[in-house]
């Protein structure tokens, strides 16, 4: 029986890398493997990739195929699906070292996750780095001497660190945003109120000067009515004169008449 074995050093950022293993397989699934891992080696991860298919294929419970295409798939950037495949790896495999390199890569995931998140949502990538720091832990109990696991561990927290310290700074500029929006609001409100109260002013001397107008317009009616009384009882008086006049001379010139 061939073995095949998977010995691969995947660099990452922040000096975080990938890290494999050897096993042994069927003779068809070795030598696919093979394949799979001179295809990666020459960076062609998507051949790579097609071979350890293959060879899932034959060997659908390996954790070693499991963990293979783990590799090519991180390589690819497509971290969702590569820790689909390390968690696979870790729960399909006895030997403890191979699954505590399986979450060890299954932090260098969430690692990387991480870095995507932090241009748009740093809470998430804040989850992810915490998630990476679980995963690296857990490395660290499988196989306490699997260095880059420990120094992984550091980088992570140290970049939780950095990520608390920008959104803290992030929420005290908002604050001062915020309290400088309020207090602008206040000024604004304010000055509101004094143009509404210096419109109810000119809206209260505007009244004052029309009920003044009526007012006046009221007194010149009636002095015109008191005016107007006035003249219709002279007028009254001299019809009841002229009347008076009349029956006088009727009276005078019967008296002569007789």
């Amino acid at each position: 029986m061939k073995i095949g074995r998977h010995s691969t050093v995947v660099a990452a950022a922040a000096g975080i890398v990938l890290v494999a293993s050897a096993a042994s397989f069927a003779e068809s699934p070795g030598r696919l493997v093979s394949k799979g891992n001179r295809q990666y080696h020459k960076k062609d991860y998507g051949k790579a990739l097609d071979l350890y298919d293959k060879a899932s294929v034959r060997a659908p419970e390996s954790p070693i195929v499991a963990f293979n295409k783990g590799a090519a798939l991180y390589k690819k950037e497509d971290y969702e699906k590569a820790r689909e495949q390390f968690q696979l790896a870790a729960s399909g495999t006895k030997s403890l070292p191979f699954e505590a390199k399986a979450w060890y890569n299954l932090g260098n995931c969430s690692f990387k996750e991480g870095g995507r998140e932090e241009d748009s949502d740093l809470q998430k990538a804040l989850q992810s780095y915490e998630q990476s720091v679980k995963h690296y832990g857990t490395a660290l109990e499988k196989d306490p001497k699997l260095a880059e696991a420990a120094q992984n561990l550091e980088i992570a927290r140290l970049k939780i660190k950095d990520l608390l310290d920008r959104m803290k700074n992030q929420q005290q500029q908002g604050g001062q945003q915020n309290q400088q929006g309020q207090q602008d609001q206040n000024q604004q409100g304010q000055e509101n109120q004094e143009q509404q109260g210096k419109e109810g002013e000119e809206q209260k001397d505007k009244l004052q000067q029309e009920q003044q107008g009526a007012k006046e317009n009221e007194d010149q009616k009636k002095q015109q009515s008191d005016k107007d009384k006035q003249g219709q009882a002279k007028e009254q008086e001299k019809k009841e004169l002229a009347r008076d006049a009349t029956a006088r001379e009727i009276l005078d010139e019967e008296k002569e008449d007789r």
